[in-house]
């Protein structure tokens, strides 16, 4: 009887050990191979979680660039093309509207690009270029920032930009503010004002 219960004794043991060996060569492999499912679980997702932001970006960065390319009507596109016309001089440079020209007051900053314009209007129809050029590169860096504000009592008026060989758009041309970072490198970049019986006030300032 004493034989019985060793042999069932190291039995057990014998099964015991087996067992733990199978578990070693089996259940720790699939133990481990879990662990390394869930690390790339946890990579898969952390990539998903970064494409889906650098696509919300790309999203919010189109709609600002929408939302700053409004376009401009026949009309009033016509009449700002012919204004930079009657400024192309013999050599196709377009030059700003000159300071007596002008309906308020321009303080231009640290090249053409950049400074303030503060304006009154009564009944005004016409165009003025007031900022920008024709540097491919600038020496200040290619971008400046824009805020402008437009006040309108009566009449049509757009605050416009107009880049390169493109249409004009319109940034403003409702009473509102705007404020944006716009690039001026590899193109003519200029901004203006345009205005149909127009009263009202116009801000800008480009830094």
């Amino acid at each position: 009887m004493r034989q019985n219960k060793k042999y069932t004794k190291r039995t057990l043991l014998l099964g015991f050990v087996v067992v733990m060996g199978l578990f070693s060569l089996t259940g720790c492999s699939d133990f481990f191979q879990t662990l390394a499912d869930g690390k790339n679980a946890v990579i898969d997702g952390a990539a998903d979680v970064k494409d889906s932001a650098i696509d919300g970006l790309t999203d919010a960065k189109d709609t600002v660039l929408d939302a700053a390319a409004q376009a401009i009507g026949d009309g009033p596109k016509d009449a700002i093309l012919g204004a930079f016309d009657a400024f192309t001089d013999a050599t196709g440079k377009i030059a700003l509207t000159e300071d007596g020209s002008l309906q308020g007051n321009r303080m231009i900053g640290e090249d053409n690009y950049t400074g303030s314009y503060k304006a009154d209007y009564n009944n005004y129809s016409d165009t003025e270029i007031l900022f920008g050029g024709t540097a491919l590169e600038r020496e200040s860096g290619d971008t400046v920032k824009i805020t402008c504000s437009l006040d309108i009592d009566s009449g049509e008026a757009i605050i416009f930009l107009r880049s390169g060989a493109e249409e004009p758009v319109a940034l403003l041309n409702d009473t509102g503010e705007y404020t944006a970072t716009l690039d001026v490198s590899g193109n003519s970049t200029y901004i203006g004002v345009w205005g149909d019986n127009y009263t009202g006030s116009v801000s800008i300032n480009i830094e």
